[in-house]
């Protein structure tokens, strides 16, 4: 699709025997400083995933505070769900918890 402008489409597909490498911490705190440079919160979102991931237990303020360590001049706060019909919110990969309050990162905040 090409309507003249330039999209950057960012997107990855974690398969079972790449999984190891993804989740290696060099590899995660490159992409959290790369997906800052893109002034998207849905790329560090991504990659602050794959952090929580790597750090089984981990919390939103746990990334906070490695993204804080980092030098990376993103806030996640706490905001309530809106009722929305359309979709179910729930815990990743726990269907049947539900989330009392939800992160929303915000990026280019100077500390």
């Amino acid at each position: 699709m090409d309507n003249g402008k330039k999209d950057n489409i960012l997107a990855y597909r974690i398969e079972r025997h790449h999984q190891s490498k993804l989740l290696d911490p060099t590899i995660i705190e490159h992409n959290i400083r790369e997906s800052t440079k893109v002034h998207n919160p849905k790329y560090i979102m991504s990659a602050g995933s794959a952090w929580l991931r790597a750090n089984p237990g981990s919390t939103l303020r746990d990334l906070e505070k490695k993204f804080t360590e980092m030098n990376i001049d993103t806030m996640i706060i706490a905001v309530t769900p809106k009722d929305n019909s359309d979709f179910d919110l729930s815990v990743p990969g726990n269907p049947k918890i539900k989330p009392k309050l939800i992160g929303s990162f915000v990026h280019g905040l100077r500390r």
